[in-house]
């Protein structure tokens, strides 16, 4: 999964670290929600210990009320 494999619309929501925008793979035109978060604030709040916790639980759950993370990617 890269960046470049999704075009991005209009952001659906913010949060404390970034915020989460409407994308649709230009392959297979699946919709997608798009995480972004700063790398930075991450790190001057002491928070990357988190956001890995969060990452890999979202890897392992299957759930139907739970969105289910296919990739991640950094900068």
């Amino acid at each position: 999964m890269e960046d470049y494999d999704y075009d991005k619309s209009k952001i659906v929501g913010e949060g404390a670290f970034g915020k989460v925008i409407l994308g649709k793979h230009k392959q297979t035109q699946h919709m997608v929600a798009i995480k972004q978060i700063s790398q930075q604030q991450i790190n001057e709040l002491g928070k990357v210990r988190s956001i890995y916790r969060e990452k890999d639980l979202l890897f392992e759950l299957d759930h139907q009320f739970i969105i289910k993370l296919i990739g991640v990617t950094m900068d």
